[in-house]
């Protein structure tokens, strides 16, 4: 299928922030042009194209910063973030992590809490 509005198709991550500013320009863009969010109903992963694709362009790109706030463990498979991350985890500088499977391993949850969110 043909690209709709002549813009440029991006991709990536479904974890983004967006700026309110930001998500204000997509959500107002949305309203106004209903035919463009109907075209992702048949789009393979629409979580890592539709958001980022109005990112790039209808928002300045000397405001896009291209930039995880996750923490994630992409060298084993399945990715989940066990006891052995915790020296990882600790000096990222990522906002969040992710995935955590509590049937894997649940401490390294509760590592997080006591020595990183102290609780």
């Amino acid at each position: 299928r043909k690209f709709p509005l002549k813009f440029h198709p991006f991709g990536g991550a479904q974890f983004w922030s967006l700026h309110y500013k930001h998500a204000l320009l997509i959500t107002q863009f949305l309203k106004q042009n209903p035919s463009f969010l109907r075209f992702f109903k048949y789009v393979f992963v629409p979580d890592e194209i539709l958001i980022q694709t109005l990112a790039g362009n209808i928002i300045d790109n000397n405001e896009l910063v291209n930039r995880t706030l996750h923490f994630l463990e992409w060298d084993r498979p399945g990715a989940v973030l066990i006891k052995t991350d915790m020296d990882s985890i600790k000096i990222t500088e990522h906002l969040y992590a992710r995935k955590f499977d509590r049937s894997i391993d649940a401490e390294v949850i509760n590592i997080i809490d006591a020595e990183l969110l102290y609780r």
